[in-house]
């Protein structure tokens, strides 16, 4: 291996260290000050260092990431080309005692054509930092497949061809076994090699980076993993370590934490699973059905279903000094409780790195099977769904996009569909929802058995839902079609057909398919899902926050209330991408108050920023990404969006809780175009926008 050399720049290979002048020592900083640079037409690597004021500007994450690809992604750049650029970026408090754990893949996305992100939790992020880095870009495509092997400062591209096909699961644990466990792995599965748009980034065994099909991006570029190695302890690698920092995670988990993690701990993100689809929220039968109606047995799919009963912190193994669970390189989970009346799935739950919510969870068996070797075979009268009994418990999204959109409550298919969408390194929402698409155009006659190859694609039938998605993850037969999500499958059923009938069942936007959450019970996210720059994205919204600098007004309770709603959403968006560029989980930020991010930001970088500044850093990443999304040609106003989505003619829904309920859609989004300053017509930043925010050169590039 090689150490890496400096920029080709123009300047001398080893420049200053960024932190020669501070007072800290970088031990106590949260950020490394540099990035790696991958040619992988050439086959070198070189060392990039980032100025202090571009972390104060943009923070981390993809705020650095939107900076520094809209000026190195050509315009009109091919996103499966050799032009487009994959960065794999750990946000700025990534690293920290202050619960950063999340890293961002960014590029041109194949999807939409657009700006293209993807927010993975696991360990990754830290590792890579731990190693000394802030971030890694790819810049060209190999000839063979080839993994990155970061080890400090040394850096190699290696051969990859032995590991060419395994799945994501397959591979981390090639490379743990030969590398050792203090190793964290980011790859892709067959899907990403094989370009699927629905391919993700997978770390952790079942932590993706799902969306904006950057798994494709990256299997375009003949990368099969990024490895990186860290040794010690978390202790010693962490960064911003001082002493008065921990105490202020500790302090903060004590303080506001500590409700949240109760919930998350005990249910995950399935706990929400019965709730949402009883109150509107989840979208049932392809976004054609109504949940309590349809799908009556759907309490099976409560969070106490998937999970053992709540155990006590003690049972948990708490540590009351920390408010954490044990802390170890390994993350060793601890044991579920028993099951609730003998049928739920048990499991033993875990967190990503440093995480205090701890709200994933693998699980041990099925609640109607035996345990075969390493597997849980669960027979019963839906077929027999197999998967490893070390599985990851589906989320809430998995849930929602192969239960309530296809009709089914088999916990035992949800798990099963969980588990290979992480081995192929498939976005579940995007493969569950691009199944129901495929039910609905067969229960319709616009495909048929036989171009489904023989496999029956109808509602609530589980063994043919896990067959599709079998064949979508290995691109063959069927699932070749459906691969690339439904705005393509519909562009090509429609052409076989000689007519556009498919697109009255797309429940996409702009090419992304929809997330769990029904924007006629929250109108912002009618707004997140047409107009941001990655469309269909609910982590791009959250309805609850308001910065800690500038007040914003309050989102109105009343889903019917429009009054202010555009200024409200501009701000938290904002908050968001702070959340996002920092590398902190979302579900901390629904319970953090907005004041501790200019507290915990300073904590470890030194800094001085007020609530003022980080809005300022948000506003910035919001424009960059806007407007690296219209400069490629994609004018949010003008993207399909389903009638089901809004509740246009012929899809109102005339029972349940959404029932009658129409957006004014026009008033949503000029409302929160005119908060933006951006054109209602176009979504192009204004010049006057654009250079109030210092990026005037963003303004001279669009020559707006």
């Amino acid at each position: 291996m090689a150490n890496v050399p400096g920029a080709e720049n123009g300047d001398a290979a080893e420049t200053a260290d960024p932190f020669a002048d501070r007072e800290w020592s970088p031990d106590e900083v949260a950020y490394n000050g540099k990035i790696i640079n991958v040619r992988l037409n050439d086959g070198s690597v070189d060392r990039e260092d980032i100025p202090e004021q571009m972390y104060k500007d943009y923070l981390g994450g993809y705020g650095i990431g939107a900076r520094l690809l809209f000026d190195r992604i050509p315009a009109g750049a091919d996103p499966l080309g050799p032009d487009n650029v994959l960065g794999l970026m750990p946000g700025l408090l990534t690293g920290t005692p202050i619960f950063g754990n999340r890293f961002q893949a960014v590029c041109k996305s194949p999807s939409t054509g657009g700006w293209g992100d993807a927010n993975c939790g696991g360990d990754f992020g830290p590792y890579l930092k731990f190693a000394g880095w802030d971030g890694i870009l790819f810049y060209g495509q190999a000839d063979n497949p080839v993994y990155i092997l970061i080890d400090g400062d040394d850096v190699s591209i290696e051969d990859a061809s032995e590991y060419w096909g395994q799945g994501a699961i397959e591979v981390e644990n090639a490379f743990k076994e030969k590398y050792g466990k203090k190793t964290s792995v980011a790859c892709i599965g067959p899907s990403g090699e094989q370009l699927s748009y629905l391919a993700g980034i997978c770390n952790e065994h079942g932590r993706l980076a799902a969306r904006s099909g950057v798994g494709a991006v990256m299997g375009s570029k003949k990368v099969k993993a990024v490895v990186v190695r860290a040794g010690g302890t978390p202790r010693e690698n962490m960064l911003g370590r001082d002493t008065d920092v921990r105490e202020l995670a500790r302090q903060s988990r004590n303080e506001f934490i500590a409700p949240l993690r109760d919930f998350f701990a005990g249910f995950g993100t399935t706990g929400i699973s019965t709730g949402s689809a009883h109150n509107g929220d989840s979208p049932v039968r392809n976004w054609g059905g109504v949940g309590i109606d349809v799908l009556p047995e759907v309490d099976e799919m409560s969070g106490m279903m998937f999970n053992a009963t709540r155990m006590t912190h003690a049972e948990l193994e708490i540590d009351p000094a920390t408010g954490m669970p044990p802390i170890d390189p390994d993350h060793t989970p601890a044991p579920r409780a028993v099951d609730v009346n003998g049928k739920a799935v048990r499991h033993k739950s875990y967190g990503c790195w440093r995480c205090p919510m701890a709200c994933g969870a693998e699980s041990i068996e099925s609640p109607h099977g035996t345990v075969a070797p390493g597997f849980a075979e669960a027979e019963h009268e839906k077929g027999v769904f197999k998967y490893p009994v070390d599985t990851h418990r589906a989320e809430y999204e998995t849930v929602a996009s192969f239960g309530t959109m296809n009709l089914t409550c088999n916990i035992d298919m949800l798990q099963a569909a969980n588990h290979w969408c992480n081995e192929y390194g498939l976005d579940t929402i995007g493969a569950g929802t691009t199944i129901s698409f495929a039910i609905e155009c067969f229960e319709n006659g616009l495909i048929d058995l036989e171009d489904t190859g023989g496999v029956e694609l109808t509602w609530s039938n589980d063994d043919g839902i896990m067959e599709m998605l079998h064949l979508i993850g290995k691109r063959e037969g069927f699932g070749d079609l459906l691969a690339d999500g439904m705005q393509v499958a519909a562009a090509k059923i429609d052409e076989q057909n000689g007519d556009n009938r498919a697109q009255e069942f797309r429940t996409d936007v702009g090419g992304q398919e929809l997330p769990m959450h029904d924007s006629k019970l929250q109108p912002e996210y009618w707004t997140t899902y047409k107009l941001d720059p990655t469309p269909a994205r609910h982590t791009q919204y959250e309805g609850n926050s308001r910065f800690g600098g500038p007040e914003y007004p309050a989102a109105p309770r009343d889903f019917k209330d429009y009054n202010n709603r555009g200024e409200h959403h501009k701000g938290a968006s904002e908050y968001m991408h702070i959340t996002n560029s920092t590398g902190m989980c979302q579900f901390i930020m629904m319970a953090a108050p907005t004041d501790r991010f200019p507290q915990w930001i300073n904590a470890v970088t030194g800094w001085d920023l007020s609530g003022e500044d980080l809005q300022l850093a948000g506003e910035r990443i919001s424009n960059l990404r806007m407007a690296f999304t219209v400069r490629e040609g994609d004018n949010p106003r003008e993207r399909f969006a389903p009638p089901r989505l809004w509740g246009g003619e012929g899809t109102v829904q005339k029972t349940g809780p959404l029932a009658d309920v129409i957006l004014d859609i026009e008033t949503l989004e000029t409302d929160f175009l005119n908060a933006c300053d951006w054109d209602t017509e176009t979504c192009l930043p204004s010049r006057e926008k654009l250079e109030s925010i210092g990026l005037s050169d963003v303004a001279d590039a669009l020559s707006v």
